[in-house]
């Protein structure tokens, strides 16, 4: 209870300057919640301003005929119509798109590995081995 008298700061009968200042507060508190959402969105899904994260940055120089032959590889699945090739292009794609990923970002030895797996399940051992030499030699 109270001593002097005077209603409680936050209660109806409290004065327009008491109950201004406690909404205020809570007003304060909701904007700067809104703040850090913001503000980690921006840094969870901002990229930098170099773009190398960016899904529209060219591909690496070492990359690029291994992605010729990668994409003429899947380009072949999508034209087929047997069971089998239905079967590999989902993996083919899927192996493709983190072959390009890893190119932009600069990860050719990730990229080799997964172009090399492309051609590997498409074309035979032996295209997939001379992709590989090649894009290493293309690298140095």
């Amino acid at each position: 209870m109270q001593l002097t008298g005077r209603p409680l700061l936050g209660s109806p009968d409290a004065p327009p300057a008491a109950r201004r200042s406690s909404l205020s507060s809570a007003a304060y508190a909701s904007a700067g919640l809104i703040v850090i959402v913001v503000i980690g969105a921006v840094a969870l899904f901002g990229r930098g301003s170099d773009g190398a994260g960016r899904a529209d940055a060219p591909i690496n120089t070492a990359c690029e005929p291994w992605d010729s032959v990668a994409s003429d590889a899947v380009a072949r699945l999508v034209a087929d119509s047997s069971d089998t090739a239905a079967r590999q292009l989902g993996d083919a794609v899927f192996r493709l798109r983190r072959a390009r990923k890893n190119c932009r970002l600069g990860w050719v030895s990730l990229a080799c590995q997964d172009y090399r797996a492309v051609l590997a399940g498409t074309a035979g051992l032996a295209l997939a081995s001379q992709c590989f030499s090649a894009v290493v030699a293309g690298a140095r």
